[in-house]
């Protein structure tokens, strides 16, 4: 895994969420659902959203969303397909990039649902694998951002580490 500087996330709790995959992956290339505790990341608990990877074909499933991302998600979407949240192409086409590569993103994008203001946020996207090849869980580690006067953000990063 590429060392990141604080600079590269908008949040701390967004370190503090790789920090804390990294330790519980250890020398494999992702770890387990089994081995997360989101405890031990008390000031991400509100930002994080855990999805099922379900195969044949895939799909992505909302299994946890905390609090704090209900106004990007426009309410509890838990068990909600992400396929069924209108305008998810771009979400949904970054899922498929992390459970192919198997390695961690990182983004700055903005959400939008007809009518409204963007929603800009950064997101990142950690892979879980129970058997420790194929990626049955995605964690998703999500800070909205104000709006910048400047308009409309979009960055898409992927880090080293493990297979690709």
């Amino acid at each position: 895994m590429t060392d990141l500087s604080k600079g590269d996330f908008s949040e701390n709790f967004q370190k503090d969420v790789l920090a804390y995959w990294n330790l519980i992956r250890g020398s494999r290339q992702m770890p387990s659902r089994k081995d997360f505790d989101p405890v031990k990341v008390p000031t991400a608990l509100g930002n994080l959203l855990l999805v099922d990877v379900v195969a044949n074909p895939v799909k992505f499933r909302i299994r946890l969303l905390g609090t704090g991302l209900t106004p990007l998600f426009e309410g509890d979407r838990t068990g909600y397909f992400i396929d069924e949240i209108p305008y998810s192409g771009q979400i949904i086409q970054r899922f498929q990039w992390l459970i192919s590569h198997k390695k961690p993103y990182y983004i700055r994008s903005d959400f939008s649902w007809p009518g409204e203001d963007p929603k800009p946020y950064t997101s990142l996207a950690l892979p879980l694998s129970e058997d420790g090849q194929t990626v049955t869980m995605i964690l998703c580690c999500i800070h909205l951002l104000q709006l910048d006067p400047g308009g409309k953000m979009f960055w898409f990063r992927h880090f080293g580490g493990g297979a690709s």
